[in-house]
């Protein structure tokens, strides 16, 4: 038995430039295309309103800035799994595929199904998320010039001027890394100062050790989520 659904549902497809939206109107099927920006965000509460379920996939970064605008406009928003939808899609064995279609299956799923409705996360834990990226693609970097000297040294002739200029970039990408980390440390443990301590305590567990985990389970603040997985 399909669960009671008290609040309208659209269904919303969302892709780096554009929103493809599904809606009813007196149970007939509305489709809308906007852009997926703010100017776009407040076209589709225009027309759909605010009250409203609104159902899309986790698409990396691309829904971040919609699910963050339609939750501060008082509406309710359920961040599926790619994969989720794409069983259910499967189910009825249907073919084709379009943005269209794919926000029509989505507005069906909140319909049908059970969803957990999203919440922002704190301000902090996102700052910390962004420069855990900041800090992996210096490393990367870093780690590619670090392979560049080395190839340079082995070389039976080594530039003066080459040698000098690597050495630099290798030098202000350690301090970029070091001063990332450090200010990534120092959030977490601004958060989770008791957390950070008492994994510390452990022999063997540093303060990045400590960290990581802490950063990716929200400080495990909300367990639930993983014993579902």
């Amino acid at each position: 038995m399909a669960p009671q659904v008290l609040l309208p549902v659209v269904g919303i497809d969302v892709s780096k430039v554009s929103l493809a939206v599904c809606y009813l109107v007196a149970e007939q099927v509305k489709h809308l295309e906007v852009s997926n920006s703010k100017v776009g965000f407040q076209q589709l509460v225009k027309v759909c309103g605010a009250r409203c379920l609104f159902v899309m996939e986790a698409t990396g970064t691309y829904n971040l800035a919609l699910a963050y605008y339609l939750h501060e406009q008082g509406g309710q928003v359920a961040v599926l799994n790619p994969l989720v939808i794409k069983r259910f899609i499967q189910m009825p064995l249907s073919k084709g595929k379009s943005d269209r279609k794919d926000a029509q299956w989505l507005l069906r799923y909140g319909q049908q199904q059970a969803v957990k409705i999203w919440q922002p996360e704190e301000q902090v834990l996102v700052e910390c998320r962004q420069l855990e990226q900041v800090a992996k693609q210096l490393l990367k970097q870093k780690t590619m010039v670090s392979n560049s000297l080395e190839a340079l040294q082995r070389q039976p002739f080594v530039s003066k001027v080459a040698l000098k200029h690597v050495r630099q970039m290798l030098h202000i990408l350690t301090q970029q890394v070091d001063a990332v980390e450090a200010a990534l440390l120092a959030l977490l443990e601004q958060r989770f100062g008791s957390e950070m301590t008492l994994l510390c305590s452990i022999p063997g567990i540093g303060r990045k050790t400590a960290g990581m985990p802490l950063l990716f389970a929200s400080g495990f603040t909300h367990l639930d989520n993983y014993r579902q997985l």
